[in-house]
């Protein structure tokens, strides 16, 4: 990193977390954080109905999902255990994951032979957005991420999330929303979070949030703010 420190103008990261993994010194104007633009797509350009009846889900369901490829960080395991402390006791809730290989790799898993009917997999989607019409929860336990984009995308779509308290995230989240940010190492928080949203129970204000997004990660601000930096 000492070539870049050297022949860089400006060195750009869109989160503090990323830019500290690489560069443990940030103390001069060389450094800039410029975030990620998140786009907006109200719930009104959608059929719910629609939607459940694609995925075969029954429309008093409550869904629990998770958008990401399988690779460690994404702690798709994690997520499984927490759906086995669940599903025998909601027979309604189902398990929901869109992610590149997710499928093939959780298929063996105990808790999946013994739920099968309770679990959808979709390897990839054009149009994210349309699941969060279904999701009654969002549920995300990243050891690490560079900048937490699904997530970002569901508090747009006002879906109930959840997730991992890794700075990684942190960063992202308003002090409002630090109720959802849990200890990956205590697993019952998530359980009880789970069962909180399906009683319809939140802790923070699912418009606020909402609006909080589009305004922090609106996608012309951040893109002119990028630009900017290249004149």
């Amino acid at each position: 990193m000492l070539i870049n420190l050297r022949l860089s103008t400006k060195i750009l990261s869109n989160s503090n977390t990323a830019l500290r993994s690489f560069f443990k010194c940030q103390q001069n104007n060389l450094f800039k954080i410029i975030k990620n633009g998140i786009p907006y797509i109200p719930s009104e350009n959608y059929n719910k109905k629609d939607i459940y009846a694609k995925y075969k889900i029954p429309e008093n369901s409550f869904v629990v999902g998770h958008i990401g490829r399988f690779v460690k960080q994404k702690n798709h395991e994690f997520i499984m255990r927490i759906a086995g402390n669940l599903l025998s006791d909601y027979e309604n809730m189902y398990f929901l994951f869109c992610g590149k290989n997710v499928e093939r790799n959780l298929r063996s898993n105990e808790v999946y032979k013994k739920y099968a009917s309770r679990f959808i997999f979709i390897d990839s989607i054009e149009d994210v957005y349309e699941l969060h019409q279904i999701l009654n929860c969002f549920i995300f336990p990243s050891s690490f991420e560079g900048h937490p984009n699904v997530l970002l995308e569901c508090i747009n779509s006002k879906v109930p999330v959840l997730t991992s308290n890794v700075d990684s995230i942190k960063e992202h989240l308003p002090e409002f929303m630090s109720s959802v940010l849990l200890d990956l190492n205590n697993e019952n928080t998530f359980i009880d979070k789970i069962i909180k949203y399906y009683n319809v129970e939140f802790d923070y204000n699912l418009d606020e949030a909402s609006k909080w997004s589009q305004t922090e990660f609106d996608c012309d601000k951040c893109f002119e703010e990028f630009i900017l930096e290249l004149i």
